[in-house]
């Protein structure tokens, strides 16, 4: 009897199992609406021109572009974007409040779990996270864009 009480519970756990899954607060290269700007001066950004660029062309064959302004958000400045960044692409971002140019490229991201699924990971649970870009031809990691004045 007590054999038969452990079976019919693992079976149940094995059916409730794929409900349980919480995928919650798994933000990865899909969803980058934010841009985050280190060191630097409201003035600095109170300008960001974003435009986006064929992969690999030298920033010659461009795809699209914006203007925005960064709002203050603690340390940082954080520019909000109308439409998710595409990490197929590379992009400008200028600013005219002090005459730089930012390059971001080399866009990285791993295929990784969401959440809790035990006994098993269905395919629907997994994101892709941004490991790392460059800046500028230097190489950040994280999940977040963060450029650094």
């Amino acid at each position: 009897m007590k054999r038969t009480s452990i079976t019919w519970i693992l079976l149940l756990l094995l059916f409730i199992a794929p409900g349980c899954c919480t995928k919650k607060d798994c933000e990865g290269a899909d969803e980058i609406y934010e841009l985050y700007f280190v060191n630097f001066l409201a003035a600095d950004i109170d300008t960001v021109i974003l435009k986006s660029y064929e992969p690999n062309s030298g920033f010659t064959s461009p795809v699209d572009s914006m203007i925005a302004t960064a709002t203050e958000r603690g340390t940082a400045f954080v520019l909000h974007l109308n439409n998710h960044l595409n990490v197929s692409y590379d992009y400008q971002l200028s600013l005219p409040g002090i005459g730089a140019n930012y390059y971001l490229t080399g866009f990285k991201a791993e295929k990784e779990g969401c959440g809790n699924c035990f006994p098993y990971r269905p395919q629907s649970d997994y994101y892709n996270r941004l490991s790392s870009y460059e800046v500028n031809g230097i190489r950040q990691s994280g999940e977040q864009i963060n450029i650094y004045k």
